[in-house]
């Protein structure tokens, strides 16, 4: 860790792996995205707000990276982005995707693919009381707005190039 990287951000609950699917927090710092493997069982919290992210405050970043079943990705080796919602029609509801490619350590690409959905604890922060009848309209708006946080803390943290020619399906 270098004396300046500091955390920009924290979106727990990212799903990757299409077989066997693998659930992380993702920890964005000014240096490097730390994909943090969860236990199997762990609660789903708030974007930015959890209990988990004090206690990867206080491991510190490098801790993470060293983590065995982890996955950490500096943000210079990041060469493209796309971040998208995988509803087909604005009638559905989706998730959202995150494809990423970048140069691992190796010096070779890599891409990888996550997904990110709203928990609960954030849907229902959103809409503390939701009406039956607009409720698909309600949940569209909260992904809306949990698209734009991802994407938010994603640009404070990758380059300006990639930033310039990433594509924003949200």
């Amino acid at each position: 860790m270098t004396v300046s990287e500091k955390k920009i951000g924290f979106i727990p609950d990212v799903t990757m792996g299409l077989l066997i699917p693998k659930s992380y927090d993702l920890v964005v710092t000014s240096e490097r995205l730390i994909f943090v493997k969860k236990k199997s069982g762990e609660n789903q919290s708030v974007v930015g707000r959890s209990q988990s992210t004090f206690e990867y405050d206080i491991e510190g970043f490098d801790a993470l990276e060293s983590r065995s079943g982890n996955l950490s990705i500096a943000n210079t080796k990041v060469v493209n982005l796309r971040l998208e919602t995988t509803a087909k029609r604005s009638s559905e509801l989706g998730m959202l995707s995150l494809r990423l490619r970048f140069i691992s350590q190796s010096g070779r690409a890599k891409e990888i693919e996550a997904i990110f959905n709203p928990s609960l604890d954030f849907v229902r922060s959103k809409v503390p009381n939701p009406d039956k009848s607009k409720m698909a309209e309600q949940f569209r708006e909260v992904q809306t707005e949990y698209a734009k946080i991802v994407r938010e803390i994603l640009t404070q943290a990758i380059p300006v190039s990639v930033f310039q020619n990433a594509e924003w399906r949200i």
